[in-house]
């Protein structure tokens, strides 16, 4: 999970908040682009999931499906299912 933003006054908010809720993340600055991005490794993809659709009652099905397939599915398989793409 990643989430870019020209500020990263706003980005490190979200760690703080992320941080409280027991979740993983860091800050990168690409130069190439000028902006920061957020991420969270692999292992907190089920927290965040939860986080965002636990008790939503609005949500793009398509998204939410691409996100419980990604969060519910080994690394490895992930990787062999892009290799056949």
């Amino acid at each position: 999970m990643s989430i870019c933003c020209k500020k990263r006054s706003i980005l490190d908010d979200i760690k703080e908040y992320l941080k409280n809720l027991g979740i993983k993340s860091t800050i990168n600055y690409s130069r190439r682009d000028d902006m920061y991005e957020i991420s969270s490794p692999k292992s907190q993809i089920k927290k965040l999931f939860h986080l965002l659709y636990d008790d939503a009652h609005f949500y793009l099905q398509r998204k939410y499906d691409k996100f419980e397939h990604y969060a519910n599915t080994e690394i490895t398989q992930l990787i062999a299912e892009n290799r056949k793409a």
